[in-house]
């Protein structure tokens, strides 16, 4: 889906540069005291630039995340840009809303990118917050005030858990994971700092809570979801609670290997993990049944596969199987080798070649019979 949206972006970017900022006919500044408010997010915006933009943001949230990264709906989708302000440039911004409330101003937006083909661009409806901060207005993430506002949380170990107040906390399935990653940090020899976890009963739930109304991709059946925000030490969770240790695992591994091919790391988090709230087992059932139906399918070339289904991808469950096959052979001091090999295919291939002994050209033999021996009467 990501890179989909990157290739429509970029040819939207090669026809389309200058940036629109409209404001929706009923925001009235004469009426309404939201003059100071919205003309503070159309400075932000006009600047085009994260660091320069920082001046607008608050002080605390630009400290935690960094003058680049303070803006967290940019975790959100990536196009491709380092800059996401610039990246937004090149879009037509609708300003919907500035709505005043118990000390804040909340301002919804509608993103917009030049239609293709007939069809919209459109990926985020979002609202950011007003707040002031000694005397000046400034900026604010969704997060930050719904968290305060909506949510309650618990201290478990290494997690902060922040739920819905309408949620009854399961103190003991916390308690699972908390006790999971521990013991999982311990074996990957790192020492965990306070990961905030957050997770609501769907996508839409949690999607809400980061102040998102609508963003692409976020169609059809609401499957289990979760998202790590490694850097920031922050996982969203939905459809599966107090238990969703993939998206942990993530954040545990960022803080020690952060040069690790995607595959090996969605392979550990997949393997110690689940995904999509199943096993390892589970998925690597689905792609040996897939595989003996569509034997002209090409394993050699593993890191140009992508998604099987909705809720099985490639690098997820044969990642895994790479993982648990280089444990079986050489326990956490393999894998572990395999975290530090490098982020770089050539180097991914390197790796399975000089510690599993399994050449590139030999993948796809390999592959299809130990998983049909593994999986074939299961």
């Amino acid at each position: 889906m990501k890179k989909l949206l990157l290739i429509i972006f970029t040819m939207t970017a090669l026809s389309y540069r200058a940036q629109d900022i409209l404001i929706n006919y009923d925001v009235d500044t004469t009426i309404h005291k939201v003059a100071g408010p919205l003309k503070l997010w159309i400075d932000f915006l006009k600047t085009k630039d994260d660091s320069t933009g920082a001046k607008y943001w608050n002080d605390a949230e630009v400290k935690k995340y960094g003058y680049t990264s303070y803006f967290l709906l940019e975790n959100e989708l990536d196009f491709g840009m380092d800059n996401f302000l610039e990246s937004l440039s090149y879009s037509t911004i609708k300003i919907l809303q500035v709505k005043q409330n118990a000390g804040f101003f909340r301002i919804s937006s509608l993103v917009e990118f030049k239609p293709e083909a007939a069809k919209s661009n459109i990926p985020y409806i979002f609202h950011v917050y007003v707040k002031e901060q000694k005397g000046n207005f400034k900026l604010y993430n969704a997060i930050g005030i719904n968290t305060e506002l909506y949510l309650n949380h618990a201290d478990i170990g290494y997690i902060r858990y922040h739920y819905p107040k309408s949620h009854v906390f399961n103190r003991a399935l916390a308690q699972k994971q908390s006790d999971f990653i521990a013991k999982f940090a311990k074996n990957f020899e790192v020492q965990p700092d306070t990961i905030q976890y957050y997770f609501g009963s769907d996508h839409e739930e949690l999607n809400n809570l980061k102040g998102l109304d609508f963003i692409t991709g976020n169609s059809g059946e609401q499957l289990p979801f979760g998202k790590a925000d490694a850097a920031n030490k922050m996982v969203y969770s939905s459809g599966l609670g107090e238990y969703y240790p993939h998206e942990l695992i993530h954040v545990i591994l960022y803080k020690k290997y952060k040069k690790t091919h995607l595959w090996f790391e969605e392979g550990v988090a997949t393997c110690f993990g689940m995904s999509r709230g199943k096993d390892l087992d589970w998925h690597l059932k689905k792609v040996n049944a897939y595989l003996l139906l569509h034997p002209g399918l090409d394993l050699n070339n593993l890191t140009k596969l992508q998604n099987m289904d909705a809720t099985t991808a490639f690098k997820y469950a044969l990642g895994g199987f790479l993982i648990r096959y280089a444990y079986e052979k050489g326990g956490y001091a393999l894998i572990k080798i395999l975290l530090n090999a490098g982020n770089t295919d050539a180097e991914f291939y390197k790796a399975l070649k000089e510690h599993l002994g399994l050449e590139q050209s030999a993948l796809n033999t390999f592959l299809r019979s130990e998983l049909k021996k593994r999986y074939e009467k299961t």
